[in-house]
């Protein structure tokens, strides 16, 4: 009986591990706890936690506070992200150098830029 790598990945769980896997958010915190926002990076809302004194703020000023906490957290989660992924470039050997990546860079064309 012959053996594919499918059989042996089923009899053999370390085959199976994918990559290790990274969890990064970042949380901002207003009024005193009373708004607390958890994002991943790009801005993904992980967890909203809203207390009592947040009805004191009224809907406008929770609105407001909310994506006030929110954008300041994506921006920390983001700069997590940026700093996780050149340390495991740089253990890669792949963080490159930065005139190469300016020329690269060069010749994207407008239309594919956000």
């Amino acid at each position: 009986m012959t053996s594919t790598s499918a059989d042996r990945n089923h009899r053999d769980p370390s085959l199976r591990r994918g990559p290790p896997t990274m969890r990064i958010t970042a949380t901002a915190r207003r009024h005193g706890d009373a708004v607390v926002v958890e994002v991943h990076p790009g801005g993904a809302l992980a967890a909203l936690t809203l207390s009592d004194r947040a009805r004191a703020l009224g809907a406008a000023g929770l609105a407001e506070t909310i994506v006030d906490a929110v954008a300041e957290a994506t921006a920390l989660a983001n700069q997590r992200t940026r700093h996780e992924l050149g340390e495991a470039l740089t253990r890669l050997r792949m963080a490159g150098d930065a005139d190469r990546a300016e020329q690269a860079e060069a010749t994207t064309p407008a239309t594919w830029r956000v």
